[in-house]
């Protein structure tokens, strides 16, 4: 059996999430972060001589855009486990071993919990932490460990609560098979503040950006019968026949699509559509709009309390 080079092993891997530049314009088959991503979340355009902490890395987008911008020291961190994909029970630690190979990269990936992160037994210049904290049963403790790692500045992102500003609030939440906290801003800054941090900004992460990008570059497999799947995008690879209809494609490589968490497939095996589009009205709308005007309306429209729609900026100094 022919043994994969390290580009190969990132084409057979079939759970990518995270779209990885990998040069020459080739990126991960993943199907979410925008291809501005960095800049959507204010991350500063150069790391020059930083250190870096990904706290929630998954496979890891961040912590190696870092690396490019100049990182000196670059670690990710997250629930990472062998042969697990969930954000439950954590992440498969796979892409991002198979990235980290394929660039040559310097980055340390830790299989850690928030709550275990000062294990580390380092601080960062520059803390990133994005969709996680809503995740946790007990947010203070988990603000309190972002604090003990942070030596300048915590970038933290998530899903907030929305009503009852300016009181603090954390509201419970149950869903199915989860149990959540959700705050508002009000109750993270105040305990950003009580955890040490001197200055705090709010700024707008607009999620219809990434949303609009997904939905207009992902597009879906519209065959209904059963098609040629390929462990890799060329005749000699494991083949099985399997049903794809209405899968995301989610990469390219020649002659074939990469349908996601399945495999490759042949272009002319397959048609592929938009997976939709914006109605007239929402066109005109998005092109009068300001983006921070759109961003509200969106929200207004919506029917979920909270939206991940800031990124809080906190500094120690």
């Amino acid at each position: 059996m022919k043994v994969m080079n390290d580009f190969e092993k990132i084409l057979a891997y079939k759970h990518w999430r995270q779209r990885i530049p990998m040069g020459d314009g080739r990126v991960s088959q993943g199907y979410i972060l925008h291809p501005d991503e960095w800049a959507l979340n204010h991350l500063p355009a150069r790391m020059d001589g930083k250190s870096f902490l990904d706290v929630g890395a998954n496979d890891g987008y961040f912590v190696f855009d870092a690396e490019r911008r100049g990182a000196k020291r670059m670690v990710a961190t997250d629930l990472y486990y062998d042969g697990v994909s969930g954000n439950m029970g954590g992440w498969n630690s796979t892409g991002i071993t198979l990235m980290k190979n394929y660039l040559h990269s310097n980055v340390q990936i830790t299989p850690k919990s928030i709550y275990d992160i000062q294990e580390l037994g380092e601080t960062f210049d520059c803390v990133l932490c994005t969709n996680v904290l809503s995740w946790l049963d007990n947010p203070n403790l988990g603000l309190q460990r972002l604090s003990e790692v942070c030596n300048e500045t915590l970038y933290l992102k998530d899903g907030f609560l929305m009503r009852y500003d300016p009181e603090p609030v954390l509201q419970y939440e149950r869903a199915k098979n989860l149990v959540n906290f959700r705050a508002n801003l009000s109750y993270v800054k105040t305990l950003l503040q009580a955890h040490g941090f001197k200055r705090i900004e709010v700024v707008p992460y607009y999620l219809h950006t990434p949303f609009e990008w997904q939905l207009e570059n992902i597009p879906m497999v519209t065959t209904q019968t059963a098609v040629s799947v390929f462990e890799l995008p060329n005749a000699g690879s494991t083949v099985q026949s399997m049903n794809c209809h209405k899968a995301w494609v989610t990469g390219e490589e020649g002659d074939f699509w990469f349908v996601r968490n399945l495999g490759w497939v042949k272009k002319s095996d397959v048609t592929i559509a938009p997976r939709g589009k914006r109605s007239l009205i929402n066109r005109l709308i998005r092109a009068i709009l300001p983006e921070a005007a759109y961003g509200y309306y969106i929200r207004k429209r919506g029917t979920e309390t909270y939206v991940k729609s800031h990124m809080i900026i906190a500094h120690k100094h």
